[in-house]
């Protein structure tokens, strides 16, 4: 999701959603949420999830790092045997 630094992933490019709400606010109004996934139909549906409001791209970091420090990866034989 982060990509690399001559490839930026999903993750940062969406960052960018931040410049043009600023470019904007003289007529728009964006309210930006951090969350997980999504259904087809647009509503969330993953139990237990959680959606943060997030003002700037500090609190959109935090947000993931909070995920990624507790998500649990469990091993499986197609890991234990990968090259």
């Amino acid at each position: 999701m982060e990509g690399t630094d001559q490839n930026r992933g999903v993750n940062y490019r969406t960052l960018e959603l931040f410049q043009i709400a600023k470019e904007r606010s003289d007529s728009f109004t964006y309210n930006i949420s951090v969350g997980d996934k999504q259904s087809a139909e647009g509503f969330h549906h993953v139990p237990g999830i959680i959606e943060a409001q997030v003002e700037n791209i500090k609190e959109v970091w935090d947000v993931l790092q909070i995920g990624s420090n507790s998500r649990v990866v469990g091993s499986n034989n197609v890991n234990e045997h990968s090259s």
